[in-house]
């Protein structure tokens, strides 16, 4: 196995960069989640029933060591409900609701470029080393299966690298994306309700 990679060092080398791209992307947005995740629901609907009454202080104090987006965004709208109106009011907490979707979102697309790139990657330098394999056997008129099989072995390790990088990359990206949407229809729910108060 050793040898293998060895002889496929220069067609691994780009894989194994991207290889360790994603698991530091993987590890960087998994403490960045686990910092802004909603500590208890319990406390963010006991806010918005405060917000919402108009006893803003009680509010803030309520969810003062919750990270999360929702928690931002309730935050920031105590400070507007007595600014502005209707229209004003929508606009801000949308801008401000599309910058925390953008904080969340970094980095996070990378995941899913990574995953099909090394697997193109894998499978170009499966068939560059086919090539390779036939075109050594025909130079030498050779018809050893074993020389045959040998090459393939050896082709196939980039198949092999590119897939073991690109499952857990597609994998998490698919968890994050399921987590931002969370978060985002967590802080929608909360906006409209908010917005339906003040238009009242």
């Amino acid at each position: 196995m050793k040898e293998l990679l060895l002889k496929n060092i220069i067609a691994l080398i780009p894989i194994i960069t991207l290889s360790v791209i994603s698991l530091s992307l993987i590890i960087y947005k998994a403490i960045y989640f686990y910092s802004i995740r909603i500590k208890s629901q319990k406390k963010i609907n006991k806010s918005l029933n405060e917000l919402l009454k108009g006893d803003y202080i009680k509010a803030l104090k309520t969810i003062e060591d919750d990270k999360s987006p929702t928690a931002d965004i309730l935050r920031y709208e105590c400070k507007l409900l007595g600014e502005g109106n209707r229209e004003v009011f929508s606009h801000k907490v949308e801008a401000f609701g599309q910058r925390k979707i953008f904080e969340m979102e970094k980095f996070v697309p990378y995941l899913s470029s990574i995953a099909n790139v090394a697997t193109l990657l894998g499978l170009l330098g499966t068939v560059i080393g086919m090539i390779f394999t036939f075109y050594d056997m025909m130079i030498s008129e050779s018809s050893d299966p074993y020389t045959l099989a040998g090459g393939i072995s050896q082709a196939l390790i980039t198949t092999a690298a590119g897939l073991i990088t690109a499952v857990p990359a597609i994998l998490f990206y698919s968890i994050y994306i399921s987590i931002i949407k969370r978060h985002i229809s967590s802080m929608e729910s909360s906006s409209s309700e908010i917005l339906a108060a003040k238009e009242s």
